[in-house]
């Protein structure tokens, strides 16, 4: 938290963030209304961006003039990751005619929702995908999870019609 002096958001986070951060706290001190932002940043000093939730709210005297800015973040990075792997399962579920059920229960049992996740085999991503299937299918990189799922899914679906929909 602090005063109207003070309010340097863009000093600590980049551009275009910060110049929105900056712009939300100059409405709250104009309106004395609360501001959120939702931002997708990197880390300090890491290298994977988080997903920050930032809440700012009016502090005022005893009086009720409006003094400063108190600001939180909040890091959404999990449940950002959350809603882009539902995105990403009902795409796929719709395109290759699947049960979303299905994918996700395949993405839990082999990589608990890890994009990153390599197996003791060489299983790659989300769908635990094998390099030369990976290349068999088109994937490039193993590891983005769009190209992971979307080509499990492709596999799933070949299985399926191979197996007459037998999933056991």
């Amino acid at each position: 938290c602090g005063t109207a002096d003070n309010a340097a958001v863009g000093s600590i986070v980049d551009e275009p963030a910060g110049r929105r951060a900056e712009q939300s706290m100059a409405r709250v001190l104009s309106t004395g209304e609360t501001q959120v932002n939702e931002d997708f940043l990197p880390a300090a000093g890491g290298t994977r961006a988080h997903a920050w939730s930032l809440v700012m709210s009016p502090l005022r005297d005893a009086a009720g003039a409006i003094r400063g800015v108190c600001l939180t973040a909040h890091d959404m990075t999990e449940q950002h990751w959350a809603r882009q792997r539902l995105q990403l399962i009902a795409e796929a579920a719709t395109l290759y005619k699947l049960d979303a059920n299905l994918i996700r229960a395949v993405m839990r049992a082999e990589s608990s929702f890890n994009a990153m996740v390599v197996s003791p085999a060489g299983a790659q991503g989300l769908m635990q995908i094998m390099p030369a299937l990976a290349q068999e299918l088109g994937v490039t990189d193993p590891f983005d999870p769009r190209q992971n799922v979307m080509a499990g899914a492709r596999y799933l679906r070949q299985l399926l019609d191979a197996h007459k929909g037998n999933v056991r």
